[in-house]
């Protein structure tokens, strides 16, 4: 819905979720399109809510741009309010049953609010990458200790900790957090069990690829307010283009992504490698293209680049941190490789075999369609709402006394508008227009 107006009263057949998170997310960023297709395939079983915390993070190109109604359209609320008040708005709209959020600073700001509120509610915590571990291999790469990362490293944990599900993007991931808490973890559920732990994997729809000839086209796609993105563009850009160039001078890398600033910019300087921005049909780019490449030298989770070029069909050449969480094999269902040389001869070596390049990407395609398909996701997100049954109805005098405790936040919500509203007109008067 647009507008601050509480959500309509739910089916009392259906469970009711919200979800709480920085921005509404739209296609500007992999975390941003799994959020999107988690919250649609939850609105198939349940009533789905969004509330977004962070007006000022949104994408300053794009402010608005139809995100609202393009959730709207899979079944999935928005309540349009930001600020101090965005969470108590979500959390008076109505009782929940599964309260889900979005990355460890999320919850760290609503966690206690919602066990305040909604204290008959399953909280699940999606991680979406584990934030220290991309932090500490940052550091490897680039030397230095980013200042706090010890203690945004505690707190990541600590809120892990105070939920009842954390979701993860691979076993690998989980793994991992085991090791840093000391803990024995046994398995996640990947299928229709839920306990406290999930793996929910990037989410894609595999396409077929078209067997037309292509153009020597490299490129990459990455959202450049992400550090891993903006280190491993630079890094591939000096180190290993210039080796393709002299073997292909017809060769063309072409970087897509939002939030493009002027040192991606720049690139385009050198011979050979353009700079398109954020598109809006990034699979119009993957049908022409010949390879994708991931040559991320840091990062944590599952890289959406990676699974969405493959899920395209296209042939994708990699390092190893960028193919992690996956269980592909190298050499069938893409190439890896962290040394540059390295790099730059399996890239050449796809360029000049268009046939070898294909079959690459066909059986890439397969693996990633089994792995990162809706179904598996549909099956684990089913679960986890059948495991947040609707609360029994409550007596009387409970329900009584939750409205009245949350009458002031339900005020705001009709208030709101109106005070928008005039806040508009008078900009507008002032202005001159």
């Amino acid at each position: 819905m647009s507008g601050a107006e509480p959500v309509g009263r739910p089916d009392p057949a259906r469970g009711s979720v919200l979800i709480v998170c920085d921005i509404v997310p739209g296609h500007r960023a992999a975390g941003e399109v799994r959020l999107v297709r988690i919250a649609a395939l939850l609105a198939e079983e349940c009533s789905v809510v969004l509330v977004a915390l962070d007006r000022h993070l949104e994408d300053p190109e794009d402010p608005d741009d139809g995100r609202i109604e393009e959730l709207a359209t899979k079944g999935v609320e928005v309540l349009d309010v930001r600020g101090p008040t965005a969470l108590r708005a979500g959390l008076v709209a109505r009782r929940y049953d599964l309260v889900l959020l979005e990355f460890w600073h999320v919850a760290e700001r609503a966690l206690a609010l919602v066990r305040a509120r909604q204290p008959q509610a399953l909280v699940a915590v999606d991680t979406v990458d584990l934030h220290f571990l991309r932090e500490e291999r940052g550091a490897g790469v680039g030397g230095a200790v980013p200042a706090g990362l010890e203690d945004r490293k505690r707190r990541e944990l600590a809120v892990y900790e105070g939920a009842d599900v954390r979701i993860f993007t691979s076993q690998d991931e989980l793994d991992r957090y085991a090791t840093t808490i000391g803990a024995t973890i046994t398995g996640a559920a990947t299928t229709g069990t839920v306990g406290e732990n999930l793996i929910l994997s990037i989410i894609v729809d595999p396409v077929p690829r078209a067997g037309r000839p292509r153009r020597p086209e490299v490129v990459f796609v990455g959202n450049f307010w992400h550090a891993p993105n903006l280190d491993g563009v630079r890094w591939f850009a000096e180190r290993v283009w210039p080796t393709v160039r002299a073997a292909r001078p017809d060769a063309v890398f072409s970087i897509a992504g939002s939030r493009m600033g002027p040192e991606v910019r720049r690139l385009a300087e050198v011979e050979g490698i353009e700079t398109l921005g954020f598109i809006d049909d990034i699979g119009a780019l993957y049908e022409r293209a010949a390879v994708a490449v991931a040559p991320l030298r840091f990062g944590a989770g599952v890289k959406g680049k990676v699974v969405e070029a493959l899920a395209a069909g296209l042939p994708v050449v990699a390092t190893t941190i960028a193919t992690e969480g996956l269980g592909l094999t190298d050499g069938v269902d893409l190439l890896v490789a962290d040394d540059a040389e390295v790099f730059a001869t399996q890239l050449i070596g796809l360029l000049d075999d268009p046939a070898a390049g294909a079959r690459l990407g066909s059986s890439g395609r397969d693996a990633i369609a089994r792995r990162c398909g809706p179904e598996p996701a549909r099956a684990v997100l089913r679960a986890l709402a059948q495991q947040a049954q609707p609360a029994e109805p409550a007596e009387a005098w409970l329900r009584r006394r939750w409205w009245a405790r949350t009458l002031p936040e339900r005020a705001w919500l009709f208030v709101r508008p109106g005070l928008a509203a005039a806040t508009r007109s008078t900009r507008r008067r002032f202005s001159g227009h």
